[in-house]
């Protein structure tokens, strides 16, 4: 993995709960879940 930077984004609770519940249903990290995400936008 190269060079990395932060992201702090303030969300609204409910969409936090909601990435943290599907996160965890795949057994995954939200950073993992949410990268994966931006990949198949084709970002990253």
């Amino acid at each position: 993995m190269g060079p990395q930077a932060r992201l702090a984004v303030n969300l609204p609770i409910k969409a936090h709960r909601q990435l943290k519940a599907r996160a965890a249903e795949e057994g995954r990290s939200i950073r993992d879940y949410v990268l994966e995400m931006l990949r198949k936008c084709g970002i990253g």
